[in-house]
């Protein structure tokens, strides 16, 4: 006889934090308390910055129907925004899909105290959001009305970056020809963080001599970005500053061409070694991107595609 309702558990790590085994017995635990089999597991390593219909999560969110139970340990599994993860829950209850998370307890369903509980979540979070932002601006103008000066002198570098005191070791793994995303894993920062520091330190200008082979191991590639920045909420201001950001953070580093200033176009020409490595940098670019955005309570959309080819990430 065929079940009515299926069972799924959505496990979801990212590289830093391989937390698998804990989530996967977290779920057994509960659904064990609640005398619920398991039917499929699904588990993905993602990146912040993917759509929620081009991960693991959007196929199943696709098959779900009317009576199927979705469980996640905590509900910030489900996105990395708080937009994406209440248009997600919203989308599941339209259809009747019981959402269960572990940690917090929750029980949601196509029910009035589910629709409760879930704006109820919303809204605290909305609060919570303008409540950090009001202190952080009242703090701010304290500051300013007792005459001390916020932010770093312009034009001054900052002294507490996680690279300074690292220069010399940076300048000998340049002359050994050691790509920027290896000498930041070997340094434990972004790849992005060491094309930083290096650009604005001239680390290259004086102290690096490329070997004579260098040029044909490096290669270039240009790819058209397609960069969306939007407000997590009608409550919060500042996507233009935050596009400003990214611009100035993660972009400018690869020779950054914007065709049209009202457009969300950008031409970058990026230099690898090999596809695993610009796999690599691009990844880091836009998860660098999205952490960016992320921190500022908006979120992005990308699309990176190869000029004059057919390669798309």
């Amino acid at each position: 006889m065929k079940k009515e309702s299926n069972v799924y558990a959505y496990i979801r790590v990212s590289r830093d934090t391989q937390t698998t085994e804990n989530q996967r017995f977290e779920i057994l635990k509960f659904a064990d308390s609640k005398k619920l089999q398991i039917d499929e597991w699904v588990e993905e390593t993602v990146s912040g910055t993917k759509k929620v219909q081009d991960r693991k999560l959007g196929q199943v969110i696709g098959k779900l129907k009317k009576d199927d139970i979705l469980i996640a340990t905590e509900m910030s599994r489900l996105g990395r925004s708080l937009m994406e993860v209440m248009s997600i829950l919203n989308s599941l209850m339209e259809r009747n899909v019981k959402v269960f998370t572990v940690k917090e307890g929750y029980e949601l369903g196509n029910n009035i105290n589910a629709k409760a509980l879930a704006f109820a979540f919303s809204l605290s979070a909305e609060i919570e959001r303008n409540l950090i932002a009001q202190r952080t601006k009242e703090a701010l103008a304290r500051k300013k009305s007792e005459g001390k000066k916020l932010g770093r002198p312009k034009g001054r570098l900052s002294t507490t970056t996680k690279l300074t005191g690292k220069e010399e070791q940076i300048k000998e793994l340049l002359v050994k020809d050691i790509s920027y995303s290896a000498i930041g894993r070997i340094l434990g920062v972004n790849r992005i963080t060491v094309t930083n520091f290096v650009a604005s330190r001239k680390l290259k200008e004086k102290d690096f001599q490329p070997s004579n082979n260098s040029k044909d191991q490096l290669k270039t590639i240009k790819v058209k970005l397609w960069l969306r920045v939007e407000n997590n909420s009608k409550f919060v201001r500042g996507k233009n500053k935050v596009r400003k950001w990214i611009e100035e953070e993660c972009l400018r580093p690869y020779d950054m061409e914007k065709p049209r200033n009202d457009s969300w176009d950008y031409e970058l020409t990026i230099p690898y070694t090999d596809d695993q490595d610009l796999e690599k940098i691009i990844d880091e670019l836009l998860s660098e991107a999205h952490s960016i955005a992320n921190r500022r309570n908006c979120f992005i959309e990308t699309d990176v595609r190869e000029i004059d080819g057919e390669r798309s990430w």
